[in-house]
């Protein structure tokens, strides 16, 4: 790469040979402040890492419930304080697993979630009091199904934390949930929010998933902007429905996509906090600090991970996760090695965990708050991205918002543009990947392939089960609470969370409350024709 390639950022920020005081000539209360003090550039708390570490975690999900509770218990042997569950890709697509679409893809990519029972199976032996539960979906029932386990163990519902992505603007982008017409998981969505609002205080009611954007193509700027902008959008809606910004906003998060560009990513970390507090301040009126100051997890990018080489992935993962962490980060997911073949292996798995332990633990990152702070590259760098992140957020609000600009397609064709200038720079060249176009070898992916790894298999037992399951189920209660949950939402005042919970806990699964709630909004019970209603609802 030539030095002029090398003058501008991922995002296209331009770069000057080195940085000085100069370039730091800003209110430094206003633009900066001090580490947990408006605007929360330099992070959350005033400890940074002093007032508690960042939450360790590693995704599981595997061909069945059971098989991921062992993965689960292992992680949580090893020191893992928070639980980072994947579903698979019927589950995450709204369909329960023995659904003619689902079922080929029955614990694929994840673990099958269609009711209470198999959360319960998941969840089997775990102290639900002591961890912290993050579900990586955007299906709100997944969050239904944890709440009703967690009552008929006996746990009260305010002490459960975690959070579920509850994200569905974010999900159509990416292409998840095409069956639900946005309006409809829209609904579910905000009646999260206001449940969790009254019942689950210690609960994130909605992560907004910037990873899958930076996935799908985007830059850090994009990534964020388009991001900020949906969960504003968000804050907007469940002030209208009646939950106060002040009750909603301190139980929002984000969950980033880390990628390769160093520096630019602590940037964006850094930036996205000061956007974050100055229009939920500024514009939404928030009044309490903890309004303020949004959390933000991380994620390193699975798709900077190669199949090629795959053992250099360890090392770009832990390169991401230092990023991440003088970013501020307050959860960490690291992307295991050999993610370009299957869910992570328990080997690969230890690995991350091992990399959380030595940035932890040996090199005294943890030791004082945002030791960046005062750079004068990451000071002018963060300053460059928030004026970035703004002007997007400023093409968003005059393409008539967020809902009218993925509406129109005009998100979309953003990130096509971006995903298809990365794709075109590395097939090129001029965006280094060593392993793939640069330092490569002649061997295949299929020769790089480290020895005990396989591709995920569908489980194919699990259907049986379920639909023994189902077969067994009280169709009278059954009907019950799906009726009434059809009632709850052609009404604006009933919770359909709450009608969703009591579904559930009366047998109904994810496709089926789902579905419910689509008839209630006059779509057909199953988005692609394929089933009827379990029971016969009205």
């Amino acid at each position: 790469m030539s030095l002029e390639q090398q003058s501008i950022t991922a995002s296209g920020i331009p770069l000057s040979e080195f940085y000085g005081p100069a370039d730091v000539d800003r209110s430094y209360e206003r633009e900066v402040g001090d580490p947990g003090q408006f605007p929360f550039t330099r992070g959350k708390y005033a400890g940074g890492y002093r007032t508690g570490m960042w939450i360790a975690r590693n995704l599981a999900g595997t061909e069945s419930a059971r098989a991921t509770n062992e993965r689960l218990r292992f992680l949580i042997a090893q020191g893992q304080r928070g639980l980072a569950v994947v579903p698979d890709t019927a589950t995450q697509s709204g369909f329960d697993y023995d659904h003619p679409w689902g079922a080929p893809l029955v614990g694929l990519q994840g673990v099958p979630l269609a009711c209470v029972e198999d959360m319960a199976a998941m969840c089997d032996g775990i102290d639900l009091a002591s961890i912290n539960a993050s579900f990586s979906t955007f299906q709100t029932p997944v969050a239904a199904q944890y709440a009703v386990n967690a009552a008929r163990r006996g746990y009260e519902q305010g002490i459960l934390r975690g959070s579920i992505q509850n994200d569905p603007i974010c999900a159509r982008i990416t292409g998840y949930d095409p069956g639900n017409p946005l309006d409809v998981t829209l609904r579910m969505s905000i009646d999260a929010i206001a449940y969790c609002d009254e019942h689950m205080p210690r609960w994130h009611s909605t992560v907004v998933n910037t990873y899958i954007l930076r996935e799908a193509g985007t830059d850090a700027v994009q990534e964020m902007a388009f991001g900020l902008a949906v969960a504003f959008y968000y804050l907007a809606l469940a002030r209208d429905r009646g939950v106060p910004i002040d009750a909603s906003a301190p139980r929002f998060a984000i969950i980033a996509g880390l990628h390769n560009d160093f520096f630019e990513e602590i940037a964006k970390l850094r930036a996205t906090r000061r956007v974050w507090a100055k229009y939920v301040k500024e514009t939404l009126h928030a009044r309490d600090e903890r309004s303020h100051a949004v959390t933000i997890s991380v994620h390193t990018c699975g798709s900077t991970l190669p199949g090629q080489q795959p053992v250099n992935n360890i090392t770009r993962s832990a390169i991401q996760a230092l990023a991440a962490v003088l970013g501020g980060c307050r959860g960490l997911d690291l992307s295991c090695y050999d993610e370009p073949f299957n869910i992570p292996s328990q080997e690969a798995a230890t690995v991350a965990l091992r990399t959380h332990a030595l940035l932890q633990h040996e090199w005294g990152i943890a030791q004082v708050a945002d030791p960046l702070g005062g750079s004068y590259y990451v000071e002018e760098l963060t300053d460059r991205m928030e004026e970035r992140i703004w002007a997007v957020l400023g093409q968003i609000e005059e393409a008539g918002g967020i809902r009218e600009a993925y509406d129109s397609g005009w998100i979309q064709r953003e990130i096509d543009l971006s995903a298809s200038k990365l794709e075109q720079g590395i097939d090129s060249g001029e965006i280094p990947v060593v392993g793939r176009n640069c330092f490569n070898d002649d061997n295949t992916i299929d020769d790089l392939l480290p020895t005990g790894l396989t591709y995920s298999d569908p489980n194919a037992e699990q259907l049986d089960w379920l639909r023994s399951y189902k077969a067994g189920r009280d169709r009278r209660a059954l009907r019950d609470s799906l009726q009434a949950l059809v009632d709850a939402g052609r009404e604006r005042e009933p919770n359909v969370f709450e009608a969703m919970m009591a579904a559930m806990d009366a047998g109904a699964t994810t496709g089926e409350v789902t579905g419910a709630v689509r008839l209630a909004y006059g779509e057909p019970f199953d988005p692609v024709g394929m089933v009827e209603a379990p029971v016969e609802l009205h």
